[in-house]
């Protein structure tokens, strides 16, 4: 009975040096009597952990290159509107898509880019955009009749610029389909490094954030 005594006792001791750590900004949050290290108060918040980042400026910009995928789209429906090919309503359908969803995402999280990006939110804006624009730039090879899975498989293989394509016959693709083939891959290699020093900084979004994720 003395020995669990003095165990409550100890406690108590220790209780009020936890209770008096406040838990505020960028603090560091003391040791308790000695015993425990300090450590910086961002890992330990009394309200919440702040480990998720702020979710609304990457969903913005996310945002506006959908809409950006889904513009690109109208340059192959031009081309094969003047071949007189019939496939220009594919792009068109597939742009309206991508630009709806695109313009949607970026209104309805919009006025949050004013303290720019962080390093975490960079690291998810490349992970959801490599997910993300794939997605939409399938929609055009849907047309020619192949799975969603193989539309997928040649929108990554454009941004990624290996050129492994699952379709046969390329010569006698419509023009518009080969362009966009070509755009994919111009928007995957070219593209990113335009974007990064011309357009993210206008979005407040540092380049060099890009190029470390």
């Amino acid at each position: 009975m003395r020995g669990l005594k003095s165990h409550v006792e100890a406690a108590a001791s220790i209780s009020p040096a936890c209770g008096s750590a406040k838990y505020i900004g960028d603090r560091t949050i003391p040791g308790v009597n000695g015993l425990l290290p300090e450590f910086p108060a961002t890992f330990m918040n009394s309200d919440r952990v702040r480990f998720v980042p702020n979710l609304r400026p990457v969903l913005n910009i996310l945002g506006l290159l959908i809409f950006g995928l889904g513009a690109g789209m109208l340059l192959p429906a031009a081309v094969d509107v003047a071949a007189r090919n019939p496939d220009w309503q594919a792009f068109v359908i597939s742009a309206l898509i991508s630009s709806l969803c695109g313009l949607l995402l970026a209104i309805s999280c919009s006025g949050y880019l004013k303290e720019g990006l962080t390093i975490r939110q960079a690291f998810l804006l490349t992970g959801l955009a490599w997910l993300v624009l794939p997605a939409f730039g399938a929609l055009p090879f849907l047309w020619l009749g192949i799975s969603y899975t193989d539309a997928v498989f040649e929108a990554v293989s454009g941004f990624t610029t290996t050129g492994s394509t699952i379709l046969t016959g390329l010569d006698g693709l419509p023009p518009g389909l080969l362009l966009w083939r070509s755009v994919l891959q111009w928007m995957g290699g070219v593209g990113i490094i335009v974007m990064a020093l011309v357009l993210l900084p206008y979005l407040q979004v540092g380049g060099m954030q890009v190029f470390k994720t």
